[in-house]
């Protein structure tokens, strides 16, 4: 359990955060008691939904993406190495995969000890899962449907 100084410095993120997001005009949920935000995100061709959680053990801001591709029971681990080949490089954040689920989400996350965050930190954050998400879902998708194998999947990271 957090000690009343982090327990403060995580609701300073989270009002940060939610002022953020509402001066740019975003429409968003908020749950401060568990200190989660979560909002959808549309862009040319995938809407997807965002979800910031703030640690306040951690003094952490984690940002999830989850992203609709979901591999298929026989594509599984073909799933494994092609969340690997994205993560591999990047240089914020990763892809996590559920091996039982096929389901797969980007991570990101920024410490916020010993420092105060501002809007720009949050919106970067948002803008570079988002082209995460939009870079690799549809080669997940093809990757699932057999429209490209993992060998095509590698050669075009």
């Amino acid at each position: 359990m957090a000690d009343e100084n982090k327990i403060q410095s995580a609701n300073k993120v989270f009002q940060c955060l939610c002022d953020s997001l509402e001066s740019k005009g975003w429409k968003f949920y908020k749950d401060a008691e568990r200190l989660v935000v979560h909002f959808g995100v549309t862009g040319k061709e995938i809407t997807t939904q965002l979800i910031f959680f703030i640690d306040a053990d951690r003094e952490l801001v984690r940002l999830l993406a989850p992203l609709k591709a979901q591999m298929a029971e026989n594509k599984r681990i073909e799933g494994a190495v092609a969340t690997c080949v994205a993560s591999s490089g990047l240089p914020n954040g990763n892809f996590d995969y559920d091996l039982k689920k096929g389901s797969i989400v980007f991570r990101l996350g920024s410490s916020y000890k010993g420092r105060e965050l501002n809007g720009d930190v949050f919106h970067y954050m948002i803008s570079y899962a988002f082209a995460m998400v939009e870079q690799y879902h549809n080669r997940f998708i093809a990757l699932n449907d057999g429209t490209i194998n993992i060998a095509d999947f590698i050669d075009n990271k």
